[in-house]
Parts: structure tokens; C-alpha cells; sequence
């Protein structure tokens, strides 16, 4: 599995492999990572998150207007003293992690002084550079997601389509395609074992194009996109599908009869798009599957299928 993350959009399984305590620092500027220096000015660290194991500490400026009513923050003196101050609208996880999260970027063994919005003291504001303004307003929990969206993807030299499954299952996730899910959060590309590797288009681009067409205003650099192979499914994947057997492709591979079909809907399906880019030139429109009066028997399907395409072709020369 891979996985391509952006900061400030990290994945719930990311975040709880650090369990509440990532702490992303500011690195001034000119200055290398690796470097060491002794802190001559206060930090502030915003603290952020509803869940005790999904909350990260982020370094922000050091500043009243950087303050927030909705969360929890530490600031470290250069002196090495701590201030863990709790807005009115923060939860009792960001409260809390606004404590542990000084044993891990403040001195050892120091207890922060805790600090309610509007008891602040002195010398915290004078830490902080001063009294400001900053958003006192109240941030409401996040709306409940929206479904997950299933597509699959088709390619046609470097052109990229899909198209929606509506009320899809595992038994859509076809051994031969791309399949992309789109959970609002994140976008998961399933390939299935069998796909065809000599695709000219790279498969992280078909998620990158999938955001940047997104008209929520979603785009790569905001949303996750993570590479899913057929039999190595993680449970952030999974969980999207009822009934999710990891055993399914053994347990229950496709018919002959439904496997044939979906062939012949998807070479039906490219052909109209070949048409449709080709203009309004009939000659030039590839004939549909779907025009055959009678469909050939089940037995001989197998046999006539592959030049099914070019018999029809024919005839209409």
C-alpha cells in the first residue's frame, strides 16, 4: 500500500500511529533542520483534535492573534517555562494533550501552569508578545461524512474517464480495472491483479486528475490519495464495503457469463467514447456491441468475442 499525505490532511491511521503526540516544529528561515540552536523567543503550539489519539500539535506564530477559542495551546518561554491555556470552546482531549505534549517538546520534568480563557496572566501576555484580538468564535463539530463514491477508471491513451457505481459492493471491485473510491476525505486506487501494467498513464495521476477536476474545490495537495492492491486492502479501505470478505475472490470468483458481460459493456462503453472524440463523422464511429439483434449463444460467447469488434467492422464496409 501506498500512500501520499500532505500536512494538515493526515489520515485517522496515521495519526493514531503517533497516539496524540505529533508535533509538527516551524523551522526558521535560513536555518537547516539538522541545526541546533537554543531558544531565544517564546513558542506557542496550537493544539487540535476532538479524539485523544488523532490530535496533532502543530508550531504557529507566536502571537495573541495566533489564539483561538475553540482549542487548547502551549506556549514555552525561552526560559523554558509553560503555559498550557484552554479556550472556552476546547475539549477535554485537547486539554489534556496540551499537558503531555510538554513533556515532549518543553523541558523534562516541568509541569505547564494551566490557564482558562480570560484568567490569563500577566506574564503570559507579555510572553506572547502582548494582548490582541484573535477568533473567539466557537468552531461547531464537523457534519457527518458523505457516502463513499466508487468509480471505475478507463483509459484511452492519455485520456482518463470514469464512471460512477451506484450502490456498489466488493463483487464491483473488478480484477482487471482501476477502481477508485472517493470518501470525501480521501481518494483509494484499487488495481486489481490482473490490470494491465503497460498503461501509458501513471496510476497516482489518475487520483491527482480525479482532484483536480473536483468542483468542492478539493485538490491533491489538500486530500490524501492512497495506491490500494487487490488482496492487500487495508481496513480503511475495506470498512467502505458491507460484507467485506477477504476470501471473496476464492470463495466467489465471477461466472463466465457475468465476467463476458461486463467485457462486452465495457467495450461498448469505449467505443462510444472513441465515437464521441472522433466528432460527428459516421463512417468513422465504431459499431456498438449492443446492436446485435441476437446475442450469440453462451457456449460459442467465449470464442466470438475477442473479434467481435472487427466482424462488425467488417460488415459495415
Amino acid at each position: 500500500v501506498q500512500v501520499r499525505l500532505s500536512q494538515g490532511s493526515e489520515t485517522d491511521h496515521f495519526l493514531n500511529i503517533f497516539k496524540g503526540q505529533l508535533a509538527i516544529l516551524m523551522v526558521p528561515p535560513g536555518r537547516r533542520r539538522s541545526q541546533s540552536s537554543t531558544q531565544a523567543e517564546s513558542r506557542l503550539f496550537l493544539v487540535k483534535g476532538k479524539i485523544p489519539l488523532r490530535i496533532v500539535t502543530e508550531q504557529v506564530s507566536c502571537r495573541a492573534a495566533s489564539l483561538n477559542s475553540s482549542h487548547a495551546f502551549l506556549l514555552i518561554t525561552p526560559k523554558g517555562t509553560t503555559m498550557a491555556w484552554a479556550g472556552k470552546g476546547s475539549s477535554q482531549a485537547e486539554r489534556r494533550a496540551a499537558v503531555g505534549i510538554a513533556r515532549v517538546v518543553g523541558q523534562k520534568g516541568k509541569e505547564p501552569q494551566r490557564l482558562l480563557e480570560g484568567e490569563e496572566t500577566q506574564h503570559f501576555w507579555q510572553a506572547i508578545g502582548g494582548r490582541a484580538s484573535y477568533s473567539t468564535d466557537v468552531q461547531l463539530e464537523t457534519p457527518s461524512k458523505p457516502l463513499a463514491r466508487l468509480f471505475v477508471c478507463c483509459i484511452l491513451g492519455e485520456r482518463l474517464t470514469t464512471e460512477e457505481i451506484f450502490h456498489f459492493s466488493q463483487a464491483d471491485l473488478f480484477e482487471k480495472d482501476i477502481m477508485l473510491l472517493d470518501t470525501s476525505t480521501q481518494i483509494f486506487l484499487w488495481v486489481g491483479k490482473q490490470y494491465e501494467t503497460t498503461q501509458s498513464i501513471h496510476i497516482l495521476k489518475i487520483g491527482i486528475d480525479f482532484l483536480d477536476t473536483d468542483q468542492q474545490g478539493r485538490t491533491s495537495d489538500t486530500v490524501p490519495i492512497t495506491i490500494v492492491y487487490q488482496h492487500n486492502e487495508p481496513v480503511t479501505f475495506s470498512s467502505h464495503f458491507t460484507g467485506w470478505s477477504d476470501r471473496f475472490w476464492d470463495e466467489e470468483p465471477l461466472s463466465v457469463a457475468t465476467e463476458e458481460a461486463r467485457v462486452v459493456g465495457k467495450r461498448d462503453s469505449l467505443a462510444s467514447l472513441e465515437s464521441a472524440a472522433a466528432g460527428t463523422d459516421g463512417d468513422s464511429a465504431m459499431p456498438s456491441m449492443s446492436a446485435s439483434p441476437e446475442p450469440p449463444a453462451l457456449e460459442t460467447q467465449l470464442e466470438e468475442t475477442p473479434s467481435a469488434l472487427n466482424l462488425a467492422a467488417a460488415d459495415d464496409v
